[in-house]
């Protein structure tokens, strides 16, 4: 029986960087799933990014390159990690 290598999952490359907790440089975004003011939630490959804060702008946003620079006031970076499956409506009014 003849061996057969499977390639691997590439995932994006993803990094955060921020700057005195105004400036939020992030990659390897796939989806901004909601924006405001004080919460912006996003979407990677394998992970999704809880930003929380206030006075937040999106100074920068690339879909194809998956960067995004947000400028405001910072106060929590939290990740939910694992394989991330995307709810419909349906399932967001009843779970």
């Amino acid at each position: 029986m003849p061996y057969e290598e499977k390639a691997p999952i590439l995932t994006p490359k993803h990094d955060v960087s921020m700057e005195s907790r105004k400036k939020l440089t992030v990659s390897g975004i796939v989806d901004v799933e909601s924006f405001n003011e004080d919460e912006i939630v996003l979407r990677g490959a394998d992970f999704v990014l809880c930003v929380r804060g206030s006075g937040f702008r999106m100074e920068k946003l690339n879909v194809d390159t998956g960067d995004a620079v947000i400028k405001g006031r910072v106060d929590l970076l939290e990740y939910e990690d694992g394989p991330i499956e995307k709810a419909g409506l349906f399932s967001r009014f009843f779970s």
